[in-house]
């Protein structure tokens, strides 16, 4: 179950006020994103990861592992998706699968957080 919600004996305690707005707008750009990826997937691929660290941020998703194991296969992912963007910088070999891939995993990802659930319908501890 997610602990985005209020949680404890503090009223405040988890209320993330502007999280409906931040999910449309992150919702606008994923969609930008969807819509830029036949035309520059590795470009697209790129947007998908910064829309990821914004959202992480934003949601106070920990981003390593020590910090909260449940976080992680998002973790995984991330790591994944730097992996080939880095490999693209360094102009290092990397297939159109490979991008395909990672650019999965993205999507993947930007559902967990913007749902709080994984794609089987089960919550996620976020």
């Amino acid at each position: 179950m997610s602990t985005l919600g209020p949680g404890g004996n503090d009223p405040d305690s988890g209320l993330q006020p502007d999280v409906g707005a931040d999910l449309h707008v992150w919702t606008t750009r994923w969609e930008q994103i969807e819509e830029a990826r036949p035309d520059d997937a590795p470009e697209a691929l790129a947007d998908a990861a910064d829309l990821l660290d914004e959202m992480f941020d934003a949601l106070g998703v920990p981003t390593r592992p020590a910090e909260a194991p449940e976080t992680e296969d998002i973790t995984k992912a991330r790591e994944q998706i730097r992996d080939v963007l880095d490999r693209l910088s360094r102009e290092a070999p990397v297939d159109g699968e490979e991008v395909d891939d990672a650019f999965d995993e993205a999507r993947r990802t930007f559902d967990l957080l913007a749902t709080g659930r994984h794609a089987g319908g089960e919550d996620a501890a976020l």
